[in-house]
């Protein structure tokens, strides 16, 4: 996913042209999950939920991978409190 490239110019124009952000991998995990997972500050998090904003797609800030895991429980075992910051404005 382009996510763990960190290449935001991918995500940007994936999101704008229409692909969905909730879709899953074998494992479960959404293009959240990812950001949560590998992020290191809340650049990437920010965008994401800004262009989701603005093209008026909701983000499942609850979905859960094949283990259980929700994308927020994923920034905070990985120590990403700008992650978790942004997460919980947005709820």
């Amino acid at each position: 996913m382009a996510t763990t490239s960190g290449d935001e110019d991918i995500i940007w124009v994936l999101l704008r042209g229409g692909a969905d952000p909730n879709l899953t991998n074998k494992d479960g995990l959404t293009t959240l999950h990812f950001i949560c997972n590998h992020e290191v500050d809340g650049d990437m998090a920010e965008m994401f939920f800004k262009i989701n904003d603005e093209i008026q797609q909701t983000v499942q800030i609850d979905a859960r991978d094949n283990l259980g895991r929700t994308p927020l429980q994923l920034a905070v075992s990985n120590f990403l409190p700008n992650v978790v910051d942004i997460s919980h404005h947005i709820c």
